[in-house]
């Protein structure tokens, strides 16, 4: 069954009140068997919606969010009545779509196990009487007889009460109850009281709500039901506070300690530190008269390690894992979506894995960004850390390694600052001009909620899914870290802690815990060696990175910017990930290993960035040799020359029009221009009768 969850601001706080009641009563997975969906208005403050996404993250087995951005009346019913048709069409459009439960904040879960009892009678009861819906029925003075709209509903709602979906002055469920009632299933789980007062104590509970019968009440606004309900459990339970998903629920009298709960011994939970994060803000305090606020038992961030990979990098992904394996402690499990089975190292069993094949789509490239962005339907974590198959950390890491103060480390960069093809990209798809590159380190971690407010966002200005955006991008002009770092500076900046790269010197940048690669180029002896070497321990000049951030290479610490010098590949911008659909779709817009060591001298334009397109004399001869030894033969001319780099490159023409302007600037390659399109004579062509264009003889 699917609950839906709705609330818009002015319930924001009854909302948090009514999710934690209901995981109190429920557990860590209580509603595992269940999916939630989390309906609000774009009004409501993250303060408050990110702790009910991280109550739901561990309630359910899986849950959505659907923001609402059309309501323009935010008032009752006309705001109540789209919420509700919004909600009923997210589900009709579902692939696994299922009967849903419309449970309000104010509708107040009475035992344990009440949403499983509902559930049961729908299809034990409902169903084979030919009933779709079920709820309570409404028959009070002045008001048509009526469904209660806190009931369970069918999966395609329109097809048995189209007018419950186009309801605007009256409520939906008086709207469509001519055809409602007649297919609905009269239940006593749910009690409809409309407005009811407050309980003051637990008799006025008894005399007024059917606790024999009913799983649910509808409806109680000030909390006080819950309060009545949690001081009568703990009166039953001798005083001890209820405790669930390691929560103490602070009473008027001194709380017990908290019973140990034994952690599954197959994830790894980091020891470190005084305090656990659930990917939400500290909860409220609570209004006077409310509920106590939980407090922790421990304080540790739930995150769960998300590699999207492919067959062909499997060799790489086994180094990953193994790194995974030596380095990192404290991540609940390592997410691998990929297209089929993969084997993992025998020595890495005991971490724990979640295996996903997500198939493939003929771009590769392209498709692999979109899997990325969908990471949250893979993992209910509540933080998520990205790294790729050709990575592999380097030294001890926990998820805090990547936090300040509780908030995401991002760094950033502006665009005059490095040479990506990325700013056009990110500005059409935020439609606000973007100052800065997002894209400039593995591994990256995003909050869960930002993925599902990053589609919201796609849905709402673009008018098609995050998915149908990415797929329909020509010569795949799109940087899935870029647009996710520039929507979350625009419209969450609060939520992180921002480095910006030009202004913060190095050595306050957030320690460098991985060595990056370059997958397409080859799994070479001297990769496998020097992997070998890290993971054996032997190899220290990676493992210095992780207490401190070297200077050399790539990172100028005399100007404190990103320098154009010439460096490996593994330290590549991110366009030089790979972007063939006959190659693998990983990596696409990787990011760049911002302040990773190098000596190396120049390599092949064909395998450098475009960071390597340099001004300097040297540095330009040594690209018109590389151009002439491309081609086996004299120095070519400049579209020959360009078109072959692009293809040795295998960027295709947005790539090939980029390299092209920077060759330019950095006076590698001639001035050239293309020769002018001869003007179409138009003598022997005549109009044809209604034909706005004119049409050769």
């Amino acid at each position: 069954m699917i609950v839906v969850f709705p609330f818009a601001e002015k319930d924001a706080e009854q909302a948090v009140r009514s999710a934690r009641w209901i995981m109190e009563l429920e557990g860590v997975n209580g509603l595992a068997n269940h999916h939630g969906l989390i309906v609000r208005d774009h009004r409501v403050k993250s303060e408050f919606w990110k702790q009910v996404e991280g109550i739901f993250a561990d309630l359910f087995g899986s849950y959505d969010t659907v923001v609402v951005t059309t309501d323009s009346w935010n008032s009752w019913p006309a705001s109540c009545n789209h919420m509700f048709s919004q909600a009923a069409r997210h589900i009709e459009r579902m692939p696994n779509r299922s009967h849903w439960l419309w449970l309000e904040p104010d509708a107040i879960l009475l035992h344990k196990g009440g949403i499983d009892t509902l559930d049961r009678e729908y299809v034990e009861k409902a169903v084979p009487a030919g009933k779709v819906f079920m709820g309570d029925l409404v028959d009070v003075a002045d008001v048509p007889v009526h469904m209660s709209g806190v009931a369970l509903y069918p999966p395609r709602i329109g097809e048995y009460a189209k007018y419950a979906l186009i309801a605007f002055e009256t409520a939906w469920d008086c709207e469509a109850a001519d055809d409602i009632v007649p297919r609905m299933h009269e239940t006593k789980l749910i009690e409809h009281a409309w407005q009811h007062p407050s309980f003051p104590d637990w008799d006025s509970v008894v005399r007024e709500v059917d606790l024999a019968n009913a799983v649910l009440f509808h409806s109680s606004k000030d909390g006080s039901l819950i309060e009545r309900l949690r001081e009568h459990s703990r009166v039953e339970e001798s005083g001890r506070p209820h405790v669930a998903h390691n929560h103490e629920i602070a009473g008027s009298n001194p709380a017990p300690a908290t019973p140990s709960i034994q952690p599954d011994p197959s994830v790894r939970l980091s020891t470190e530190g005084d305090s656990v994060m659930g990917g939400r803000p500290d909860v409220l305090s609570g209004e006077t008269g409310a509920a106590p606020v939980p407090v922790s038992r421990s304080q540790e961030v739930v995150c769960d390690i998300f590699v999207k990979t492919y067959p062909p990098d499997y060799p790489w992904l086994d180094y990953c894992i193994k790194s995974i394996g030596k380095f990192t402690t404290g991540f609940r499990r390592v997410v691998v979506a990929s297209e089929g089975p993969v084997l993992f190292p025998e020595t890495e069993k005991e971490l724990k894995f979640l295996m996903y094949d997500v198939g493939t789509q003929p771009d590769g490239y392209l498709w692999q960004q979109v899997i990325k962005l969908d990471a949250d339907k893979y993992t209910d974590a509540p933080f998520i850390l990205y790294i790729d198959s050709d990575t592999i950390f380097t030294c001890p890491v926990t998820p805090k390694n990547y936090m300040r103060d509780g908030k995401i480390l991002w760094m950033m960069t502006p665009w005059a600052k490095v040479s990506t093809p990325w700013q056009p990209v990110t500005e059409k798809f935020l439609k606000k001009p973007v100052a800065y590159e997002f894209m400039r380190r593995f591994p990256m971690m995003v909050p869960r909620w930002l993925l599902a407010e990053l589609r919201a966002f796609c849905e709402r200005e673009h008018g098609m899914s995050m998915s149908d955006y990415v797929m329909s991008q020509p010569h795949r002009e799109f940087s899935e870290f870029n647009c996710l770092g520039a929507f979350a500076y625009e419209f969450f900046r609060d939520e992180f802690v921002w480095v910006n790269t030009d202004e913060v010197p190095p050595e306050q940048w957030p320690p460098l815990t991985v060595r990056q690669e370059w997958s397409k180029g080859g799994l070479t002896p001297e990769i496998k060696q020097k992997f070998e070497e890290i993971l054996s321990g032997v190899s220290a000049a990676d493992v210095q990175h992780c207490g401190k951030l070297s200077t050399q290479g790539e990172i100028d610490p005399a100007s404190d910017v990103v320098s154009q010098t010439s460096h490996k590949p593994e330290n590549r911008e991110p366009n030089e990930k790979d972007s063939s659909p006959a190659q693998k779709p990983l990596g696409g817009s990787g990011p760049a290993t911002a302040g990773v060591a190098s000596t190396s001298a120049a390599v092949p334009v064909a395998t450098q960035s475009n960071d390597d397109i340099l001004t300097s004399p040297e540095v330009q001869e040594e690209v018109l040799a590389t151009i002439d030894a491309t081609a086996n033969g004299p120095v070519m001319t400049v579209d020959d020359a360009i078109a072959v780099l692009a293809k040795e490159a295998d960027r295709g023409w947005f790539y090939k029009k980029r390299l092209e302007k920077r060759l330019k600037e950095a006076g590698a390659l001639p001035k050239w221009k293309r020769p002018r399109r001869k003007k179409v004579d138009l003598t022997g062509w005549i109009p044809k009768t209604g034909d706005p264009e004119p049409r050769r003889k």
